[in-house]
């Protein structure tokens, strides 16, 4: 089955501010399900690249404030590697590509079910 953007976009939330992200302002997604509070903030360098950063031998520096970050919210900041297009190129079934938030893989299994602030998200 192709991987289309109807079927990715509602779980996710792409983003593409400069030099400054508020992941709260940006959650909870309304879904078919409700809401999702799970959802990936991915940086954009145009409507379907992802931004890729160089870092190897340079310094990368962030400033985080989980002021405001619910209870039961991960307010993580992580690089993974991904093609820049999410794999449209490389995957002939894969018609959605970063623009929908797809490329993006690890070993564990994001659910949209969380407690945030002592109730269900």
């Amino acid at each position: 089955m192709p991987i289309t953007g109807e079927m990715q976009r509602p779980s996710i939330n792409i983003i593409d501010t400069p030099g400054h992200v508020d992941p709260v302002e940006h959650l909870p997604l309304p879904n078919s399900n409700g809401k999702n509070v799970g959802s990936r903030l991915y940086l954009m360098s145009d409507d379907s690249i992802y931004n890729i950063f160089k870092v190897m031998n340079q310094g990368f520096s962030f400033d985080v404030d989980v002021s405001q970050l619910p209870c039961g919210l991960n307010g993580a900041l992580y690089f993974s590697e991904m093609e820049a297009d999410g794999g449209m190129s490389k995957y002939s079934t894969n018609k959605a590509g970063a623009k929908y938030g797809t490329g993006y893989g690890d070993s564990q299994c994001p659910r949209g079910l969380k407690f945030i602030a002592g109730r269900l998200g």
